[in-house]
């Protein structure tokens, strides 16, 4: 009696054993079908996952061409002291004859970074040789330097290269910082930035409801607390740049002042933005998308960049073809995407150059071939222009194109 007692209950304790291993295992069998299903719906709806989106990588077909035919054209751009000019203006009708080009002392700094980042791909020595004679020649030459453009930020990117040594590492932060800028040492702008009066924490508050508002398509009635400033409708384009300058200045230094005017700087290019969205040009725009990137660099706020993208993709739509605007766009794109590795960046880039090489590219054999001697131009009633800045920044941009 006592034997078949136990033989029931051992029994019916395997069998309660083996309903909770079966139930178990349909448990797990269960949570891996449902994480997988997760995974896959989070792709099929383009969210990065692993920070990594799958994306096909569109390449711009013979970029390095096309980069040397343009740094070739930059390399003959040049004064009597050897600095580089601003740009040559030519008539369409005769595009030989062109209005000779004045001294710029603007000009090198895109020129530098343009060439840095050919070299970088290629590794062609006699690229370096040209760019360390460059540095040098323009730190002989240049002491004063006036900036409406990335003075810093682009030089910033040569310094923490390694293949500088540090003389001339030190000529090349010497570029930053002997920069001067205008908008900084204004009336208006000197009396804002006083950190005894000045609180960052409020400035980034300011700054969050906007981008909350540029990201929600919102037009709130601000305060205006730079309507004074923006009234100078003639400089308020420099504001996105000098932000990622100043950001720049401060990676270097630490001073507590840049990161003053840096905060400052974009708050008013924000209010612009939202104020003045529909008569700003595409390249303040983006412009003030990289100074958003630089923003994000500094905080890790992903706001930043959610502000960056809205303003590539959204307002870049329709773009002008103009190649100080199609240069700082694709420059936001690559920014973007060397900030994030998400190849929709990068095919935003390559999309924007490539439609750019298709109209505006200066070479024999191609479509928008006007002298045929490289560069970009833009064209402007009975003439062109063709940038040393902005064709310096494009071959940087299309050298740089991660394939």
């Amino acid at each position: 009696m006592f034997t078949s007692n136990f033989l029931v209950n051992l029994k019916y304790k395997e069998n309660k054993l083996l309903i909770f291993i079966v139930f178990f295992l349909f448990l797990l069998i269960s949570l891996v079908f449902f994480t997988r299903y997760i995974l896959m719906s989070k792709v099929k709806n383009g969210i990065n996952v692993n920070k990594t989106k799958i994306i096909k990588v569109n390449i711009v077909p013979d970029a390095l061409k096309i980069a040397k035919s343009t740094l070739d054209w930059v390399d003959k751009q040049k004064d009597v002291r050897g600095i580089y000019t601003h740009a040559a203006l030519c008539r369409l009708e005769n595009p030989d004859i062109c209005t000779p080009s004045v001294m710029d002392n603007r000009s090198e700094i895109d020129v530098l970074w343009g060439r840095y980042k050919y070299f970088n791909t290629t590794k062609d020595q006699d690229e370096l040789n040209k760019l360390i004679n460059d540095i040098t020649q323009y730190s002989n030459e240049v002491k004063i330097i006036q900036n409406n453009s990335w003075n810093c930020k682009l030089m910033y990117d040569l310094w923490n290269s390694n293949i500088f040594t540090i003389d001339q590492k030190t000529k090349i932060r010497d570029v930053c910082f002997k920069s001067t800028y205008e908008l900084a040492i204004s009336p208006i702008i000197l009396v804002k930035v006083d950190e005894s009066r000045l609180d960052i924490k409020i400035i980034d508050q300011n700054i969050k409801n906007k981008i909350s508002d540029i990201l929600l398509d919102k037009n709130s009635d601000f305060n205006l607390e730079y309507k004074d400033t923006l009234e100078n409708k003639l400089n308020n384009y420099k504001y996105p740049f000098h932000t990622s300058d100043y950001l720049s200045r401060y990676k270097w230094e630490k001073n507590k002042k840049d990161l003053t005017f840096a905060y400052m700087f974009f708050d008013i290019s924000l209010e612009d933005y939202i104020q003045n969205k529909n008569a700003i040009l595409p390249y303040q725009k983006c412009a003030t998308g990289v100074a958003a990137v630089s923003f994000f660099d500094l905080t890790n706020d992903p706001d930043y960049i959610a502000v960056a993208k809205k303003i590539l993709f959204e307002d870049t739509k329709n773009l002008v073809l103009d190649q100080q605007s199609v240069a700082i766009c694709s420059y936001l794109a690559n920014d973007l995407y060397t900030t994030t590795k998400n190849n929709e960046y990068l095919n935003k880039k390559n999309e924007i150059l490539q439609g750019f090489i298709k109209t505006n590219f200066d070479l024999n054999g191609y479509f928008g071939k006007l002298k045929g001697d490289g560069g970009f131009y833009t064209k402007g009633g009975d003439s062109y222009i063709k940038e040393v800045v902005s064709n310096s920044l494009l071959l940087g941009l299309l050298a740089d194109n991660h394939e």
